[in-house]
């Protein structure tokens, strides 16, 4: 074989040798990593079917049905004209149990399905029996929907409990 022919055959294979480490292997790896993750994914999705029917179980058996026989305030929703009192009033509340109101974050509202509501977090501190009588007061507030979260955390001198309320609006 003559000596060019030869030199021409290095520099294809160089080329060829090149293209292959800089564009073909790089996709390779990526494409293993990309394999990596997509049998992640399917032991995750199986999980999820297998655990499935159990987390709706539980949802049925959690589910809570208000009984009859205990009373019940009659519902109303907060007119819109007094959201902007719901720091004072619940401020009123707390100091009228001997409580002390930490925090109160307002969100805005929410409407779902034709019904607005607000989220209300709320964070008071004071002894035990303050806290029943002021939990006592505000399940009877008409425009309370629902007590989304409650939390206490107890300390030697105080407890503080922090709650997150759904409010009816107009």
């Amino acid at each position: 074989m003559p000596r060019k022919s030869l030199i021409y055959i290095a520099f294809c294979s160089a080329g060829v040798l090149a293209f292959v480490l800089l564009v073909i292997y790089p996709n390779y790896r990526a494409l293993l990593r990309e394999e990596a993750t997509q049998q992640q994914l399917a032991v995750e999705i199986k999980k999820q079917e297998i655990l499935a029917p159990v987390y709706k179980e539980l949802l049925k058996r959690g589910r809570f049905d208000f009984p009859d026989n205990l009373p019940r305030p009659e519902t109303a929703p907060l007119p819109r004209r007094d959201v902007g009192r719901l720091s004072q009033v619940f401020k009123e509340l707390a100091e009228k149990n001997r409580l002390e109101l930490e925090d109160i974050i307002t969100y805005p509202p929410v409407t779902e399905n034709g019904v607005s509501r607000m989220d209300l977090d709320l964070k008071v501190k004071g002894e035990y029996q303050a806290l029943r009588q002021f939990l006592i007061e505000l399940a009877a507030w008409p425009s309370l929907e629902r007590i989304v979260r409650f939390q206490v955390d107890s300390s030697p001198e105080n407890m503080s409990c922090g709650l997150k309320l759904w409010l009816k609006l107009e």
